[in-house]
């Protein structure tokens, strides 16, 4: 693969460009929500699975995620413990290595005894707008790799590394174009308003005739 295709294929590869002591991330389907790199010295959580190092979720640089990544936390992807602190992956495996787990994901171990309503609408609002930004990314992701596949010169090798990508990236938003219709962590939100504001950051430039002429599907926003 020439260096301008390895510039190019995916973006996990970019934000976890390779790291002596680390593996890098394998593709994964939105429904796998951790991932980063994964460490070979790494301790096995107490529930029997491995951690992954990934972003820091505010490690961003004008207000947009920052590539590659700078900022890490480790986290069990199975059970949802975290170890205490950001920082390089180094530093986090340590924290992780050294069983310093987050006092909230320790928490999170216990069952529900009792539900408190506002908590439970402030988490619905923060996975719904966290999944309304990835739903944005993932449409203009999905128009930058057409955009790259029609290039009547582009290589076979990129061809298929970007029609993968291509393949990979339609799949997670119609995870997400689910989620948004069925998903309970949705609580009172009406998902065809969601994916009409996601349509409306899209296209802001269009005017609103235009606008409701794209359909509310995100494979084909």
């Amino acid at each position: 693969m020439s260096e301008q295709d390895k510039k190019e294929v995916v973006s996990s590869d970019k934000i976890y460009p390779p790291r002596d002591g680390f593996y890098p991330p394998a593709r994964r389907s939105y429904k796998q929500y951790h991932v980063g790199y994964s460490s070979p010295r790494a301790r096995e959580c107490v529930c029997g699975s491995f951690p992954v190092i990934e972003q820091y979720v505010l490690d961003k640089e004008n207000d947009r995620r920052r590539v590659p990544a700078q900022l890490f936390v480790a986290i069990c992807p199975n059970c949802e413990r975290r170890a205490v602190g950001e920082g390089s992956p180094e530093q986090v495996l340590a924290s992780w290595n050294a069983r310093h787990i987050t006092e909230d994901s320790e928490l999170m171990q216990n069952k529900i005894s009792s539900i408190d309503i506002d908590s439970v609408l402030h988490l619905s609002d923060s996975v719904v707008g966290n999944a309304v930004r990835d739903a944005v990314d993932l449409v203009k992701r999905k128009h930058e790799v057409m955009k790259i596949l029609k290039d009547p010169h582009i290589s076979d090798m990129k061809s298929e590394a970007f029609y993968n990508e291509l393949k990979i990236v339609k799949a997670n938003l119609r995870e997400l174009q689910k989620f948004f219709m069925e998903d309970p962590i949705m609580m009172d939100k009406d998902g065809d308003a969601l994916l009409s504001a996601i349509r409306k950051l899209l296209y802001s430039g269009l005017t609103t005739e235009k606008r409701l002429e794209i359909p509310l599907d995100l494979v084909r926003m």
